[in-house]
C-alpha cells in the first residue's frame, strides 16, 4: 500500500461534550459508538446521522475508561477520582459501583471469565465478570498502569515506568519486559497476521514487538512530535492509525510501519491533542475525538488498483 492509494475525506461531526473526549468505542450495533470523556457524560452516537447523540449515563468525575461487557447491554467506566462501575446502556442507570481504590482508572479490557481494571498506583484489579466481585489485585508497578491488552492467554500492561508487563490470565503471575521507551507507555495494539505488540509512548515513538521472539526484543520508530495517546490497528485495510496530543492522526501501513498520511488542520481536523481513534467495522471509517471536545467521523478511502 503506497500513500497515493490513499484518500481522506471529513464525513461527519459531531458536538455535545463540554470538556475533553478521552474514549471512543463501537456501540452495542454497529451502526453506534459511545463517548465518555472530562464532564463525566456517557454518550452514544448514530454513524448515519448527524451531530444526534443521547446520553447514556453522567458521573460525578471524569471518565478515562469505558469497556463493552460482552453479550449484555453492560458498560464499565472507570473515572479520574478511582471510581469504577457498570452502567446499563438500555437503562441508562448505574447498577453497580465496584471502586478499590481512590486512584484514576486508565484502562478496563475484559475476556470471557474476567474484567480487569488499570489504575494509577500500578495496580491491576481483576473482577469476576459474572458478579463483579474483587478476586485478585495484581501489582505490578510503582508508576500508573496506562493500558492493557489481552492477546490470548496472555495480557499485556503498559506502565508509566516504560516497562511492559506480561501476565498470564491462568494463574496472574507476570513477567517484566523492559523497553527502550524513554516515557510512559499508553498504548497498545495487536497485528495477528504477523504476532506483532505494537506501543504508542509519551515519548513519540511507535515500539514493535515480535513476540515470537522470545527475548522481546523491541525497535522504536519516530512516529509524532508528542505523545501518542493511542493506537487502533484495522484488520479490514491493515492500516495503523495513531492519535497524538500533536493535534494529528497519522495512518501507518501495518506490513512495514511506512508512513501513509497526516490528518490534520489541512483538513480542519483536531484543534487540540487527538486523544482516542476507533475503526467503524466495515473498516471504512475512523472516529476521533479530542481535548477540543469534537468527535470527527473521517471516512478512509483506498484505490487498491
Amino acid at each position: 500500500m503506497l500513500p497515493s492509494q490513499i484518500q481522506i475525506k471529513k464525513h461527519k461531526e459531531y458536538s455535545g461534550h463540554t470538556a475533553a473526549i478521552y474514549r471512543l468505542i463501537e456501540g452495542y450495533n454497529t451502526n453506534t459508538f459511545i463517548s465518555a470523556g472530562g464532564d463525566g457524560l456517557v454518550a452514544v452516537w448514530n454513524l448515519s446521522e448527524d451531530n444526534v447523540g443521547n446520553a447514556i449515563a453522567k458521573t460525578t468525575s471524569s471518565i478515562f475508561s469505558v469497556c463493552k461487557l460482552p453479550g449484555t447491554s453492560l458498560i464499565a467506566v472507570g473515572q479520574l477520582t478511582g471510581a469504577l462501575q457498570i452502567i446499563d446502556t438500555e437503562t441508562h442507570s448505574i447498577i453497580i459501583d465496584i471502586t478499590q481504590s481512590p486512584h484514576i482508572i486508565f484502562d478496563i479490557t475484559v475476556n470471557e471469565n474476567y474484567l480487569f481494571a488499570s489504575s494509577g498506583k500500578g495496580n491491576v484489579f481483576v473482577f469476576d465478570i459474572s458478579n463483579f466481585q474483587l478476586i485478585h489485585t495484581i501489582l505490578l508497578s510503582e508508576k500508573s498502569i496506562r493500558c492493557l491488552h489481552i492477546i490470548n492467554e496472555n495480557m499485556y500492561a503498559g506502565a508509566s515506568d516504560n516497562y511492559l508487563y506480561k501476565i498470564s490470565l491462568h494463574d496472574f503471575s507476570f513477567e517484566k519486559i523492559e523497553t527502550p521507551h524513554t516515557n510512559s507507555i499508553f498504548s497498545l495494539t495487536y497485528i495477528p497476521n504477523t504476532q506483532q505488540l505494537i506501543s504508542g509512548s509519551r515519548d513519540a515513538q511507535l515500539g514493535i514487538i515480535n513476540l515470537n521472539d522470545e527475548t522481546h526484543s523491541m525497535r522504536l520508530i519516530p512516529a509524532h512530535l508528542n505523545t501518542i495517546n493511542h493506537i487502533a490497528y484495522c484488520a479490514g485495510n491493515g492500516i495503523i492509525a495513531t492519535a497524538s496530543r500533536d493535534k494529528t492522526i497519522r495512518l501507518w501501513n501495518a506490513e512495514d510501519f511506512t508512513l501513509l498520511k497526516v490528518i490534520d488542520t489541512k483538513y480542519e481536523a483536531h484543534k487540540n491533542s487527538v486523544n482516542n481513534v476507533f475503526w467503524t467495522a466495515d473498516s471504512k471509517f475512523l472516529i476521533s475525538c479530542g481535548d477540543d471536545r469534537r468527535i470527527i467521523q473521517w471516512q478512509i478511502l483506498i484505490d487498491n488498483k
